[in-house]
């Protein structure tokens, strides 16, 4: 496989614009009453399942012709870990601040939940949970961080796979599947029982497909005619959310709906991605450098967005068409503007000591 992988980049902005408009979607729908956007339209969580799915693709492409052993999981696991947790400390620490130490009007006005610290029993057990991405009943104070628990979690099983050889790779990754699938068909498993509920979680099926696809591609190339799997994909997208919505409206589903309504539609479309740059087909630049920056643009844009909100409300501006036309397209795109300055000014030089520190 190519190790630059330049339209899983692609594909990874396009995930992280998903994700940024959903979040948009429902700041500006609690914001504007009068013009708010359709719920159909609130589709752009699925930026997560595709990331999702990449993890697994990249994990299993990058550590293809390693050697299994100890030191080959160890460099794996620093390396994911020192991805991970430093610009998410960085990042979390406003946001704990806030949410601990400022007034009831400010956190409401920031969509923040003013009463969220009254439910923690232990904030010091809490907050280190937090810091770890440990899995707990609350949701750590950046709240999307739930999906790096999954993100931590997933390596950590990957890591112990690097510890035996490639050719049992795949089926183990089939036997993690099935245990999986069947402790959370037994169990049943709640957001309050927070352990079982990452371990048995249908949600690592998407991991596992990505690790599968990347061995299927490696060993085939490529998916002749990748456009038609891109635009299958896409149509079935499509249809799995018309048809999601239609029988249980238009919260986003969870967990093993989850997994039934998307995994095959994004699988599709990452196998497309993945072999039309096999064929030297790229995706626009432009979806390449967001997607170099989707990770400190997912982590920091619940801040903007939020910021932009009080804004809004703040500045009393009248819920007219010519207001919501100016105003949440600007946010939006100053939300990708900081988010990319954090990448360059945060994320990147800590990627850059953390391999001094590798090396």
């Amino acid at each position: 496989m190519n190790p630059h992988f330049y339209n899983i980049q692609a594909l990874r902005g396009i995930a992280v614009l998903l994700v940024i408009f959903y979040h948009l979607a429902g700041v500006q729908s609690k914001s504007s009453t009068a013009y708010a956007l359709p719920d159909v339209l609130h589709f752009g969580a699925v930026g997560v399942d595709i990331f999702f799915l990449i993890s697994g693709f990249l994990m299993m492409t990058i550590t293809r012709g390693t050697q299994a052993s100890f030191s080959t999981a160890l460099q794996f696991m620093k390396r994911r870990l020192l991805r991970i947790y430093p610009i998410y400390w960085l990042v979390s620490i406003p946001i704990t601040y806030l949410l601990f130490f400022s007034s009831r009007d400010l956190l409401n006005n920031l969509n923040l939940n003013p009463d969220a610290a009254r439910y923690i029993p232990d904030l010091s057990i809490y907050l280190l949970k937090s810091a770890l991405l440990f899995p707990q009943v609350n949701l750590p104070p950046l709240t999307i961080s739930w999906t790096l628990i999954h993100e931590v979690y997933f390596y950590c099983v990957f890591g112990l796979l690097l510890l035996l050889p490639q050719r049992t790779h795949g089926w183990l990754l089939l036997a993690w599947s099935a245990v999986t699938l069947v402790f959370w068909w037994i169990l049943k498993p709640t957001q309050y029982q927070p352990i079982s509920y990452l371990l048995c979680n249908p949600l690592t099926l998407e991991f596992t497909v990505g690790c599968w696809l990347a061995m299927f591609l490696t060993k085939k190339k490529h998916i002749t005619k990748p456009y038609i799997f891109l635009l299958l994909g896409c149509a079935a997208f499509a249809v799995s959310w018309l048809a999601w919505v239609a029988n249980n409206g238009y919260e986003f589903p969870i967990a093993d709906d989850r997994v039934l309504y998307l995994l095959l539609p994004c699988a599709l479309i990452l196998a497309a991605v993945a072999s039309m740059e096999q064929q030297k087909q790229y995706l626009s630049q432009l979806l390449q450098k967001i997607g170099d920056a989707s990770y400190s643009l997912y982590l920091t844009h619940i801040i903007f967005l939020s910021i932009g909100r009080k804004i809004w409300k703040l500045q009393g501006f009248e819920d007219s068409l010519f207001n919501n036309l100016w105003f949440w397209p600007s946010l939006f795109a100053v939300t990708l503007v900081a988010g990319t300055l954090c990448y360059q000014l945060l994320e990147k030089p800590l990627l850059r000591a953390g391999k001094k520190y590798l090396a």
